[in-house]
């Protein structure tokens, strides 16, 4: 006999165990899946491995975690066959401005340097101090020897003498120097065969006509002058000197000679221009200078030039010895402009070793007419001058003591 107890828990006993199986079997499938999922992303993942030890690169998102619009790109590495480093070009630069290559080292490079490196500047521009043209190019490739700096080649002297580019000057301390001419200057462009001499007077021509005028240099050094007899001889202006400052003292004073000679050349029809010797060691000095200039030529009418005359002494120390060169060309443009300022012509008078070589010519000789002293046959200043002292002191017909010449190719008094 079963008790009731008995009968009940065997009843009980079938459920239970298909309730047993049936989980047994769900998380056997559940492995199941888990397993076969596993072993789909370890293929993948070889595959995947595979590639990138074929082509070394960044290891690429999961699909999992790709943003939106990232599968764009894995489309394009699929599809193209794309490399990551094909993509990935700006690791190659760290925010400080530093070039990476491909070797992992770091070039510095300035802003400055880098526009150096732009197509637009010369073949032979490095892209950063220290590294040669092509340094940064890719790995396999060697530098362009055509982009490298060409040592610039220094000429000799007989080189620049025979190029016809350079002048030689002799400075105040008797070194000498090769001066290369400027472009921005112009050059003079006589012809120097078409110039007549004829006891000692020079005459200029074109086309048979003679295009030049005839002058004398004079002062109280001069002694008397007989201006009627210089007429007479052809002459047509004279440069006379209105007064100058001491050398040593640096008192400003007039000529002894000038009130006299400019009032006979005058009546006796010839031009007349003036010149002023300057010791100025200022620009106020220069000013003074000028000035000077212009009060003592209120009772006059002149149409030749005022000539600003700079020099050194010779054999003897000047006020001057101490300037630079700008100071030269600084007092030099100021007694210039304030003269012109008052409707006079000026003129920079000078030898060819003063204009080249103790002046900025560039500030000066491209706005000023020169009057060139330059004794011989044809003067190696190459720029334009307009008058010319062409030949050294002598006996003039009409002058008591040795006197010089100048001719000028330009007829000042129809200016």
């Amino acid at each position: 006999m079963r008790l009731p107890d008995e009968q009940e828990e065997r009843g009980m006993g079938i459920p239970v165990i298909y309730t047993i199986v049936a989980v047994s079997v769900f998380i056997l499938i559940i492995l199941a899946v888990v397993f076969m999922s596993n072993t789909r992303q370890s293929g993948r993942e070889a595959a995947k491995n595979k590639d990138v030890e074929a082509t070394p690169s960044p290891t690429p998102a999961k699909e999992g975690e790709l943003a939106e619009g990232e599968a764009d790109i894995e489309t394009l590495y699929r599809e193209n066959k794309l490399r990551a480093e094909d993509l990935d070009f700006w690791d190659m630069y760290s925010g400080s401005g530093a070039v990476t290559g491909e070797d992992g080292e770091e070039n510095q490079e300035t802003d400055e340097e880098q526009a150096s490196a732009s197509p637009d500047k010369s073949p032979g521009a490095s892209a950063s101090p220290g590294i040669s043209p092509g340094a940064l190019s890719s790995p396999g490739t060697s530098p362009d020897p055509s982009a490298s700096p060409t040592p610039t080649h220094e000429p000799t002297e007989e080189e620049m003498a025979a190029s016809g580019d350079y002048v030689q000057v002799i400075l105040r301390d008797g070194t000498k120097e090769w001066i290369e001419i400027s472009e921005d200057i112009p050059r003079y462009t006589y012809d120097f065969t078409n110039l007549r001499i004829s006891d000692g007077k020079m005459a200029y021509y074109q086309d048979g006509e003679k295009v030049s005028w005839l002058g004398v240099d004079l002062s109280k050094n001069s002694g008397n002058v007989d201006f009627e007899a210089l007429k007479e001889s052809g002459v047509d202006f004279v440069m006379l000197r209105l007064g100058g400052r001491g050398y040593e003292t640096g008192l400003v004073s007039l000529d002894e000679s000038f009130v006299n000679n400019i009032t006979k050349a005058q009546s006796a029809g010839l031009e007349v221009g003036v010149t002023f010797f300057s010791q100025a060691v200022t620009a106020r000095e220069a000013e003074e200078e000028a000035e000077f200039v212009l009060n003592n030529l209120i009772p006059y009418r002149i149409s030749f030039p005022v000539a600003f005359d700079m020099e050194y002494i010779v054999n003897d120390e000047s006020r001057i010895d101490i300037l630079t060169k700008k100071d030269k060309t600084e007092i030099a443009e100021t007694f210039l402009s304030r003269i012109e300022l008052e409707g006079y012509r000026c003129v920079l008078y000078g030898g060819k070793n003063w204009l080249l070589g103790e002046i900025e010519s560039e500030d000066l000789l491209a706005y000023y007419d020169v009057w060139l002293n330059e004794p011989g046959s044809v003067p190696e200043f190459p720029y334009q001058f307009k008058m010319w002292k062409y030949d050294t002191s002598q006996k003039i017909e009409g002058v008591e003591n040795e006197a010089a010449y100048t001719i000028s190719f330009v007829n000042y008094s129809r200016k």
